[in-house]
């Protein structure tokens, strides 16, 4: 017996050992409201990035370094303004969809971003400097699930006065204490996504006039004869991680699911977002008995929208 455990014990404690130095990839980014007063913002009054990285050294130093305080401790980065550079020399666009009734998905830099790199926390970073001969420095950094956007973890705090005007230096400073709790959270909910799965959003909007989501199929596979929104919500409930997912609202044209929770990674290792995740469903409705034409279209990590019917 104790053969066997020491046997045991071998086997599984480099398993161990690397779930537990497992961290999560990270991008941090300024904060909406640092953007707005700053001005750094386009026509419609959203966040121009472009702009603030071409003319605010400050802000370009201080999220390079949080950058390099969270790289040190071994946390991947995703660098932002390296991303923006290559996402504008790729010239990739954005991709709308208008229904019928006007609804529009317009992806934002960002979320282009998201899509292509795929961090799997977001820290958001705001702050201000302020002082005459003696600088002090103060600062709002939180850690977002950059899939569900739901708050992670945040510190803030102020720097002790300091005659440098480096901000790198009275950013460092101002944070080295603070970041030990911070970044245990991060990891802390890394480790918890891997166990029960990370949190999407699932839209299903119908485009057609031939087309119901009360509408009644036969559908042999799962047992059913019912109406479509009940063999959908058999499918989350058969693909969601632990068949995990809520209904937040149904009609006759519009679905709105929550709170499901899907495998970091699809049976091939790639990771999976919702837009991965939704797909097999567009197959599944694009065959008998349904027969429904449908797309999907990301919004998004954490958030994909199916349209059925292409009217």
């Amino acid at each position: 017996m104790k053969t066997l455990n020491i046997l045991l014990l071998t086997l599984f404690l480099p398993i161990l050992i690397f779930c537990q130095n497992m961290k999560p990839s990270i991008m941090v980014i300024p904060a909406d409201i640092y953007m707005t007063e700053k001005g750094w913002v386009d026509k419609n009054g959203e966040p121009d990035y472009h702009k603030a990285f071409r003319n605010d050294n400050n802000m370009r130093l201080a999220i390079a370094q949080i950058g390099e305080f969270m790289n040190k401790r071994e946390f991947p980065l995703v660098n932002l303004e390296q991303q923006l550079k290559a996402l504008k020399n790729e010239s990739i666009r954005n991709e709308n969809y208008e229904g019928r009734d006007g609804d529009q998905i317009q992806l934002t830099i960002l979320d282009e971003i998201f899509q292509s790199t795929q961090p799997d926390i977001v820290m958001d970073l705001d702050f201000s400097m302020s002082g005459g001969m003696k600088k002090t420095l103060k600062y709002n950094l939180q850690g977002l699930d950059s899939y569900s956007y739901k708050l992670i973890s945040s510190t803030s705090g102020t720097g002790p006065g300091s005659a440098t005007n480096d901000i790198s230096t009275l950013l460092q400073v101002a944070i080295k204490d603070n970041m030990d709790n911070f970044c245990t959270q991060l990891t802390n909910h890394f480790l918890h996504t891997q166990k029960v799965g990370r949190e999407i959003r699932i839209q299903i909007k119908v485009n057609s006039d031939d087309v119901y989501l009360d509408d009644e199929y036969v559908y042999d596979p799962y047992a059913i004869d019912d109406e479509l929104t009940y063999i959908i919500e058999e499918w989350f409930y058969r693909n969601a991680k632990k068949g995990m997912y809520k209904t937040k609202s149904t009609s006759s044209k519009v679905m709105k699911l929550a709170e499901i929770r899907i495998p970091t990674t699809d049976d091939r290792g790639r990771a999976l977002d919702a837009n991965r995740f939704i797909t097999p469903l567009r197959k599944m409705l694009k065959k008998p008995p349904f027969n429904i034409a449908c797309k999907v279209e990301p919004v998004g990590l954490g958030e994909a929208w199916l349209i059925l019917g292409n009217k």
